[in-house]
């Protein structure tokens, strides 16, 4: 049985950031806040694994699709400010 706890932390600390390329400063905030949450992960993951492991698949798949994402032909995207045109 997969420890979804562990490959969760392990995800959202070290891979997420370097997948969606933050800051070292948003990487080191992103440690911060969730480098614990493998505890509430495993509590989640223990009641239905099957369901959790849908879920957490899903969800590293869409991040991975964000991660490779690239702005429309003709727009820019601006930090705040979502799309504009040029």
């Amino acid at each position: 049985m997969k420890d979804y706890g562990i490959l969760f932390e392990d995800w959202i600390c070290h891979k997420l950031p370097k997948a969606l390329n933050v800051s070292a400063s948003k990487e080191q905030a992103i440690r911060i806040k969730f480098g614990g949450f493998a505890d509430y992960v495993r509590h989640i993951s223990n009641k239905d694994p099957e369901t959790f492991g849908v879920f957490y698949d899903a969800l590293v798949k869409k991040f991975n699709e964000i991660s490779k994402y690239k702005s429309l032909a003709g727009k820019k995207a601006m930090r705040g400010y979502g799309i504009l045109r040029k």
